[in-house]
């Protein structure tokens, strides 16, 4: 739109002065000395007087009366130029009387007069000696900023008593809530005073938040969700299956699922597909579980409706979940237990995370459904055997009493709902009943005979006793499966004590972990006691009865068994009200930094995090916040931040009566939050990393928008204002970064003395031009705005520190999307533009502070109508890359050549340098690419520019992303601005390619792609 009419540019500091109100403009006579002698010659000849005036050239006699005479004008010309020149004197206090008018009407009428100068202010940092400092450095303490072009020291001042100790900034956190992450981190570069005066400062997001919402360069997901502990997860091997029911509040689950899903099961499976990272702990660190299930009533209607199910399956070949070691899992949970740990994936959208943020979880519900378990230790008459052969369960020879002893270390600590071994009788007699078998033997039992009871070791007795046995078969038929089910024996009750791993049998002294099966029939066992008799019995049936040879009676029958496992399942649940920090088994809630047991992590959109440290009790201290000037702030009322700190038990809200002082304008400019530290601020906390004294900043609403990114934050700083030193110039001369270096005098503990950025603020004396040029604009516009000139003056007025100021009536911005609307009645759009800085680094696109555009809001709004919309903003920078070929005339000091000539292109593509004479206007700019092509030729050093001639237009609304038009081989020779608003401002480097000659253009050919760039971020690309 910028290019469809002719914009004027905006009133500057010097093109409002009124050339009306100069001294002297406003002439009574203006009677040249040379036309008071023609007057004179004039007289002459009509009175008849000498007529020597024709004989002289009047002109020369001027000349040389205002110059060195020669001795040779003739003497009567002499006296009669003198007189003229007399006349002049009185003539000058003639031309007076205007000046004095408007002096009288302004100073003796209007009882104006000039202004005294006005100390600009700045922002210094001291280095400490040691740690044992701890004073408070008295207002009035000077500084010294070297010496003014008039030879005077300049001298600034402290402008309060200032906290000097200890205190320092040792880590800077972010965390944010930005799209395409759950909850995001990042760490901002934490600077001593010396390293950041010598090294560039890059900036970062204050709450970690870009305007476009976009994830910023060196973000890193964010670990949030919850940890449940529980014995229930200690599984060694076997197939495992596991399902946890997290049971919320009814209402808030239900309307999480409404909100996600609208009542479509397929859109609440896509939601939630994916949407957790499970892991377990292991000897070696976490397992992740990539597979698993989610159940809730709109998937299953038998599910209740208020819990939400997971359900996972570890397979044999799975590592064995162990219980949690921190030097080997990290954070520092307290724990015991086996912990399972269920984090947001970072695939999933902030808004899923919104939505589980919503769900009150009140419990969670563990079943474990264990087969194949070979972990196992058995034990038979003879004591503890090994199941890596077949066991003998009742010994080598049974008999009635005999137990077989199964434990299983896992169990111990769980509540079973079921308990079974299993295993494969080895050597079975191959009949259909033990009767065939023992035929030979008096009353041979059957199979049926064999019975054993079952008992557990629950707090070291076993359970039921005899008097209340439960019994079950031996065999089940004369198949070679064994079975034992213990499921109408097991108890609820759990032992405390948790065995040794690595020593884990049976002994008297076990409390918990083991099953017995006893044997109590047949009486005679497996015959082994009857087995001689047997064979008696057949031999003397053989001699008495005469018979023939007969079989021997059959061998009785040990058993063993090999192949032993166990099944069981088992149940626990972990209630939120009950979490105990003394208990291993919890819910713990997993944190950016660390964790808690109260409550999980939520964040609306980003939070700043100040870790500091200190030595002895809590002191008061000066955070001096070094912020980049790109605040965006425009019309929103002035934002406010919740400030806490770090106690004993969690985040507290810090008093307001501890924040003694801010001058950040909330975080808009540069400045120093003054806090009184509270007594009970702690350093060990679960909720962020030990060793620090956490401050906690979260801004309001969407009040994060407004400010400006962070370059760092210093302690041991103060506010200084200048008191002596001033110029005499019509502009105040700031002081640059680093010209106050040291104090006037020696102060102790304080060794050195930074300023990182350029003085502010301040007003020289006023001139009587300047005091004129005052009253005139008040008597112009009466103090109130009526058209967009009365707005420019006052602001320009008030606001010195604003070079040029444009006014769009009727314009209005939406914030949320950056469209413009040019048909707003009551709308003022205000766009002031900043002087350029020299602080070090020379932004080629200033901006104005945001506290001055907040400013420069509140004092318009109180000069115009009531229901007239003020909104100011910063200019819209677009971004010019030349990018071409060049052929020097010569290849001495090629570097520097280079160098030189990407500073002069720079300095035609800002409007901040319109005497070289390209870009002259900073609002409206147009660039006429040949105009610039031939300047570039025009160079001493520059033989020709090759037609491969580019010019970019970058344009980007946070530094984030960034809008390309490619202005190529087109037939459009002009570039306009992206918004009436923009100004055209140079890339800090341009692409220029030397070439040695036009022959080898084809190999050295420029590269009109963009990979030169060095943004480093998204682009969208538009070719035109």
């Amino acid at each position: 739109m910028a290019d469809r009419f002719q914009i004027q540019d905006g009133l500057s500091q010097r093109a409002r002065e009124f050339p009306e109100l100069a001294t002297g403009f406003f002439a009574v006579d203006s009677t040249s000395t040379e036309s008071i002698l023609r007057l004179m010659k004039e007289y002459a000849r009509e009175h008849g007087n000498p007529h020597f005036f024709d004989d002289i050239n009047l002109s020369k006699v001027v000349t040389m009366m205002e110059g060195e005479a020669d001795g040779k004008t003739d003497p009567a010309a002499a006296l009669y130029a003198v007189c003229a020149k007399l006349m002049g004197h009185v003539q000058q206090s003639l031309n007076t009387f205007p000046d004095k008018r408007i002096d009288f009407y302004y100073r003796k009428i209007l009882k104006q007069k000039n202004r005294e100068a006005e100390g600009d202010r700045a922002f210094v940092t001291v280095d400490v000696d040691n740690d044992d400092v701890s004073y408070m450095l008295p207002k009035g303490t000077r500084f010294s900023a070297g010496e003014n072009s008039k030879g005077e020291n300049i001298e600034f001042e402290s402008v309060c008593d200032s906290p000097i100790n200890n205190v320092k900034v040792a880590k800077i956190l972010t965390v944010s809530c930005v799209k395409g992450y759950p909850i995001a981190q990042a760490e901002i570069p934490v600077y001593t005073p010396k390293e950041a005066s010598e090294q560039k400062m890059q900036p970062y997001p204050l709450f970690g938040l870009t305007r476009s919402n976009e994830v910023p360069e060196g973000t890193a997901f964010s670990q949030v969700g919850l940890c449940v502990s529980n014995r229930i997860f200690y599984m060694s091997s076997g197939v495992r299956n596991v399902k946890l029911n997290f049971v919320f509040t009814r209402d808030s689950l239900r309307r999480t699922v409404a909100d996600i899903n609208h009542g479509s099961a397929s859109e609440f499976s896509a939601a939630f597909l994916n949407a957790f990272n499970l892991s377990l702990t292991t000897e070696n660190g976490w397992l992740d579980i990539d597979d698993y299930k989610i159940g809730c009533n709109i998937l299953n209607s038998e599910c209740p409706e208020n819990e939400l199910s997971l359900e996972f399956t570890l397979k044999d070949t799975d590592p064995a979940i162990v219980n949690y070691n921190p030097e080997i899992h990290g954070e520092r949970y307290r724990s015991k237990n086996p912990v399972l740990r269920l984090l947001v994936s970072p695939r999933k959208s902030r808004a899923l995370w919104f939505a589980l943020m919503r769900m009150h979880l009140q419990r969670v519900r563990i079943a474990v459904n264990v087969s194949k378990c070979h972990d196992i230790a058995v034990s038979n008459e003879y004591g503890p055997a090994s199941t890596m052969l077949p066991v003998q369960p009742f010994g080598a020879v049974p008999s009635v009493g005999s137990s077989f002893i199964v434990g299983c270390k896992e169990i111990c600590g769980k509540k079973l709902d079921s308990f079974d071994v299993h295993g494969k009788w080895c050597g079975l007699p191959n009949c259909k009943d033990f009767s065939e078998w023992y035929s030979q033997y008096d009353n041979p039992p059957k199979t049926s005979d064999f019975t054993v009871s079952l008992s557990g070791l629950y707090g070291g007795t076993w359970l039921p006793s005899d008097e209340n046995r439960v019994t079950s078969p031996l065999f089940n038929a004369m198949n070679d499966e064994f079975k034992m089910s213990f499921s109408n024996i097991v108890c609820s009750r759990i032992s405390e004590m948790i065995p040794d791993d690595e020593n884990f049998m049976y002994s008297p002294m076990m409390k918990d972990g083991f099953f017995k099966v006893k044997l109590i029939a047949p009486s005679k066992a497996f015959m082994h006691q009857e087995m001689s008799r047997a064979v008696c019995n057949s031999f003397l049936t053989q001699v008495l009865k005469k018979k023939t040879a007969e079989e021997m009676p059959n061998q009785p029958y040990t058993p063993s068994i090999e192949d032993l496992y166990v099944n069981y399942t088992s149940f626990a649940e972990v209630t939120l009200s009950t979490n105990d920090s003394h208990k291993s088994e919890n819910i713990v809630f997993v944190h950016p930094f660390g964790f808690s047991e109260k409550e999980p992590y939520f964040v609306r959109n980003g939070e700043l995090f100040l870790g500091l440290q200190f030595a002895g009790k809590p002191k008061k201290v000066n955070l001096y916040f070094v912020l980049n000037r790109d605040s965006a702030a425009r019309s929103l009322e002035k934002g406010k931040c919740n400030w806490s700190y770090m106690g004993p038990l969690g985040w507290k809200n810090l008093p307001d009566e501890n924040r003694l002082a801010d001058t950040t304008s909330h975080f808009t400019s540069s400045g120093l939050v003054t806090l009184d530290l509270p007594c009970d601020i702690s350093s060990e906390s679960e909720l962020m990393p030990s060793g620090y004294y956490w401050i906690r900043i979260s801004p309001k609403g969407d009040f994060w928008r407004e400010c400006s990114r962070l370059l760092t934050v210093f302690t041991q700083s103060l506010e200084v204002k200048r008191v002596c030193g001033f110029e005499d110039g019509l502009i105040q001369d700031h002081c640059k970064p680093k010209s106050i270096k040291e104090l006037t005098k020696s102060v102790a503990g304080i060794s050195s003395v930074y300023q990182f950025e350029e003085s502010f603020g301040g007003k020289v004396r006023e001139t009587d031009n300047k005091m004129r040029m005052r009253v005139a604009e008040y008597l112009y516009h009466r103090n109130r705005g009526v058209c967009t000139e009365d707005y420019e003056r006052l602001i320009l007025e008030h606001f010195p520190e604003v070079l040029k100021v444009k006014c769009f009536p009727h314009v209005r911005i939406d914030e949320s999307t950056g469209r413009y609307d040019c048909a707003c009645p009551g709308h003022l759009l205000v766009v002031p533009v900043s002087p350029m800085f020299c602080d070090g680094t020379f932004q080629w696109d200033p901006c104005v502070s945001g506290s001055v555009l907040l400013n420069i809001r509140d004092y318009l709004q109180s000069k115009v109508s009531r229901i007239a919309k003020v909104q100011v903003v910063n200019p819209f920078f677009d971004k010019l890359q030349v990018r071409c070929n060049v052929k020097l005339k010569h290849r001495e000091n090629e570097g520097e050549i280079l160098l030189d000539l990407n500073e002069k292109i720079n300095r035609y593509l800002s409007p901040w340098f319109p005497q070289v004479g390209g870009i002259t206007k900073h609002f409206g700019w147009k660039l006429d690419k040949m105009e610039l092509k031939s300047y570039i030729e025009s160079l001493d050093y520059v033989d020709q520019v090759m037609d491969d001639f580019t010019i970019m237009k970058i344009a980007s609304t946070d530094e984030q992303r960034f809008l390309v038009n490619l202005f190529e081989q087109s037939e459009e020779r002009l570039l306009h601005g992206s918004f009436p608003w923009s100004i055209a401002v140079p890339m800090r480097k341009h692409f220029i390619n030397d070439i040695d000659s036009a022959n080898n253009l084809g190999s050295r050919r420029v590269n009109n792609g963009y990979g030169g760039l060095e943004i480093g971020q998204t682009f969208i690309i538009r070719r035109k």
